[in-house]
């Protein structure tokens, strides 16, 4: 067969069927033919070649050991054990000439030959290697690995994150003496020019030294590395031999510290000096890229680098250069998406789409959609082509971060919040300053134009002015600013309610209090929203708008079940979980505090107790005897200027918070706030709403502080006129039970037929001055149209001993009959109030 000395042969190559034809000779068959006429080998001896290019064993058993039967069935693990382990590593200590010998000759101390279990058989040192816990490979020095094993870096648990910089050797010796000395270091497994192209990640921002041979061989394989990790390592530098180690005897890192008896000092200077390696930039239409490994990228085209021996075949992928040219990481979710950009009609075309998209062969094939040349042919090549120009690039493609919602984020280190755009100055992370991109989600267009300010802060201070004379409307302009403080206070979400008759000024008390943060106007496209939105709505608008306010307004249009299923979403400030068909899908949460209107208070929608304990209900007029003129202009004021107040509020957060010290004091003063708020209720639900009282108390003291805004002591003064008043409120509704036995005895009364046994339909047994008996199953439909929980209710009752029990049921049986039974003597007691 001919080869490449005479010009006009031509060699054919089908990589598909592991065949070729030489036009030149004529000389044509398979891959162990190809090896017999390029190397001058037998049948025998190219079988064996390529046995050892891919790492298997193939050396021939002595005369002494017998040949392996073939057997049937799965072949026996080719992986040792730990003791098998230790039995080889033994061989080595024991034979202490072999030990000396291994010490004097690599420099490596018996610590260390202890610490990685270096072994000696078949008169070969030999490194073991865990593939997987409990399985070990075993590699031999300057020679072949053992079946099943695979070339892996070594030893790998060297490779940290927060390493200063990390040292690649050639060897797996010279990698275990430089770890030795102090210098964190790891080598292939499998020579000079073996390199794996699923390393790369290993060393993403890292600072990488190669310290290869002095030879020709490791300069190549120096290269060779060096081209794969540019782009990945924050560094990649070359370590510079001297001229005195250009000789065989002298051209490693062993020789340099063995045979020329080199010190750890001297070596950390070839670290100071070594030469970075320059990024070999390439650059099409103004997009500048490293070309990944494996691939040529042209101005029409890709092209697929495949290497066949030592030829290097390029076979077209795709035809479009593509590029990763932008990441963007969503703060809230952890999702990242990237901006891919390709020629269509010989235009740059550009699109964000999901990572998951360009990382699954089947899924790229949607983005055909999109105009990209992708197909079920060429999408597996598409996609290994992006893994690895990302690799390559990852400190050059542009990097920002995300977000679909408002509210407070974490950025590195650092706490920003975000308002439509990000409040407060840039974070930093690393040395790069970053910021927050915000992508509107779809629907909610109308509350990002909502938050955006107009008129003037000068003109919206002197609106809001006369109305913080009015306590209620003074207590909702300042909750409207402790809605940022509640995750930092861990306090939790509530909600106000504005109660009445119509015409009294709620819906204008709702805009004073949106003000703060955007556009007050409902009709006009404002914050203010209905309660009779979707379930879906009020979790998306929570999440939408978390460490801020909502308004949903007119409460009683919608039904109490679903208003008070509604109530404690909100005030609970998580969504229920949902799957996916890749998983569980992210729940949502939130810090809020509700504003709400009503015509008639929403703690009705729920009669267990616990929705009134988690709001602050306030009835009647929030402006008593304030004139329509005085509305009129408070409304025009307050939808002419707004927005102003929020971002300014919370950029004068932003410092404190940074402060462990001010943040400390913060709390304190909520605590103390909440103490003695608690003292002067002195019972439960006093117990309960003193905590946002409290919060509200401590956001009037900082809206002085970081505005200048009103006054301080009388802000405080007129809260704790509303937190009385409510209190005395709270005082003289009565509990769930009393409520349900009072509604209970009422329907039995209106039912009274269908008790004596006047009528077909039986709800139970009335016997006048015994008992009133209700059979369970009535008692439980009866509750139920008014929004009582059953289970609470009897419980209540048993605890009044307003019900007779009997085996530890709430019912009782009674001529036959199981039935809840209320004594005569409750009946009376209840008849006589």
């Amino acid at each position: 067969m001919c080869f490449p000395s005479r010009k006009d042969s031509l060699l054919k190559v089908n990589l598909e069927r592991g065949g070729f034809h030489c036009f030149g000779c004529g000389a044509k068959g398979g891959v162990i033919k190809f090896l017999q006429l390029r190397y001058g080998l037998d049948k025998k001896g190219a079988i064996k070649k390529i046995l050892a290019e891919e790492g298997i064993d193939s050396s021939p058993a002595s005369d002494s050991e017998e040949k392996p039967k073939p057997r049937s069935g799965n072949p026996k693990s080719a992986h040792l054990t730990f003791d098998q382990v230790k039995l080889i590593h033994n061989q080595l200590l024991k034979n202490e000439a072999v030990l000396k010998t291994f010490q004097d000759k690599y420099g490596l101390s018996r610590e260390t030959t202890e610490k990685y279990r270096t072994g000696y058989q078949n008169e070969r040192y030999v490194i073991p290697i865990e593939t997987e816990p409990g399985k070990w490979t075993l590699k031999e020095h300057k020679g072949q690995q053992s079946k099943g094993a695979k070339v892996s870096l070594y030893p790998a648990n060297i490779i940290q994150e927060d390493l200063p910089f990390i040292i690649i050797a050639e060897g797996e010796f010279k990698a275990l003496l430089l770890n030795q000395l102090g210098f964190p270091a790891v080598s292939g497994t499998g020579g000079a020019n073996t390199w794996k192209r699923e390393w790369n990640s290993l060393f993403t921002n890292l600072n990488v030294i190669i310290a290869y041979d002095n030879d020709e061989p490791g300069k190549q394989g120096a290269a060779n590395v060096a081209n794969h990790l540019k782009g990945v390592a924050k560094s990649v530098k070359v370590i510079q031999w001297p001229s005195y180690m250009d000789s065989k005897e002298r051209k490693d890192v062993t020789d340099f510290f063995v045979a020329l008896k080199k010190r750890r000092e001297d070596f950390q200077g070839f670290l100071y000096s070594a030469k970075e390696i320059a990024c070999d930039l390439q650059e099409i239409d103004g997009v500048r890229f490293i070309e990944p490994a494996g691939f040529k990228v042209y101005h029409d085209r890709v092209e697929q680098i495949i290497y066949y021996e030592n030829k290097q075949i390029q076979k077209p992928a795709f035809y479009t250069p593509l590029f990763i040219t932008g990441r963007a990481l969503d703060i809230d979710f952890g999702i990242e998406d990237v901006e891919i950009t390709f020629k269509r009609d010989h235009k740059w075309k550009k699109i964000w789409i999901s990572k998951l998209l360009i990382s699954d062969a089947k899924k790229i094939i949607e983005l055909a959609n999109h105009g990209l040349p992708v197909n079920s042919r060429n999408s597996g090549k598409m996609i290994e082509y992006l893994a690895a120009f990302e690799a390559f690039n990852m400190s050059f493609i542009p990097k920002s971060f995300t977000s679909k919602s408002f509210g407070f984020k974490s950025v590195g280190d650092k706490l920003v919040f975000i308002l439509e755009k990000m409040v407060g100055k840039k974070a930093v992370q690393g040395d790069k300053e970053v910021s927050v991109e915000f992508f509107t989600e779809p629907g909610f267009e109308r509350f990002v134009k909502a938050v955006k300010p107009e008129g003037t802060y000068a003109k919206w201070r002197e609106c809001i002015g006369h109305a913080l004379k009015y306590p209620y409307a003074n207590l909702a302009f300042y909750a409207s600013f402790a809605a940022p403080l509640l995750r930092i206070l861990k306090a939790p979400n509530f909600i106000v309610d504005f109660w009445g008759n119509t015409s009294v000024g709620k819906t204008t008390v709702l805009e004073l209090a949106a003000s703060v943060w955007g556009n007050p106007h409902r009709e006009a496209g404002g914050l203010i929203f209905g309660w009779d939105s979707t379930r879906t709505f009020l979790e998306r608008i929570a999440t939408f708008f978390c460490d801020m306010p909502i308004f949903p307004d007119d409460s009683q249009t919608v039904s109490k079940l679903t208003l008070s299923n509604n109530i404690y979403m909100l005030i609970n400030g998580c969504a229920k979980g949902r799957a996916n068909i890749v998983g569980v899908r992210h729940t949502s949460s939130w810090h809020t505090i509700v504003f709400s209107t009503g015509e008639r208070p929403i703690s009705e929608s729920s009669n267990d107790g616990g929705g009134v304990a988690r709001l602050i209900s306030l009835y009647g007029s929030p402006f008593p005897n304030a004139g329509s003129d005085f509305i009129n202009d408070l409304k025009t004021g307050l939808r002419k200027n707004y927005g102003h107040a929020g971002a300014k509020f919370v950029e004068g957060i932003l410092p404190i918070l940074e402060s462990t010290d001010k943040t400390a004091k913060l709390q304190i003063a909520y605590e103390t706030y909440k103490r003695t708020l608690s003292l002067e209720a002195n019972n439960e639900v006093g117990d309960r709403i003193s905590q946002y009282f409290a919060v509200i108390k401590l956001a009037a003291d900082l809206v002085y502080e970081i505005l200048g805004v009103g006054d301080p002591v009388a802000a405080r003064e007129s809260i704790d006129r509303v937190f009385e008043n409510v209190i005395r409120e709270s005082l003289n509704d009565v509990d769930v039970g009393t409520r349900a036995m009072e509604y209970i005895l009422s329907w039995a009364n209106a039912n009274e037929a269908s008790f004596k046994g006047n009528t077909t339909k039986s709800f139970g047994k009335w016997k006048e001055f015994e008992y009133l008996g209700i059979y369970k199953s009535e008692l439980a439909n009866a509750l139920r149209e008014e929004n009582f929980s059953e289970r609470v209710v009897l419980r209540l009752w048993s605890e009044k001993e307003w019900i007779k029990r009997e085996d530890d049921k709430f019912t009782c049986v009674r001529d036959g009959k199981r039935l809840v039974i209320i004594p005569w003597n409750v009946i009376t007691e209840f008849t006589n109030k």
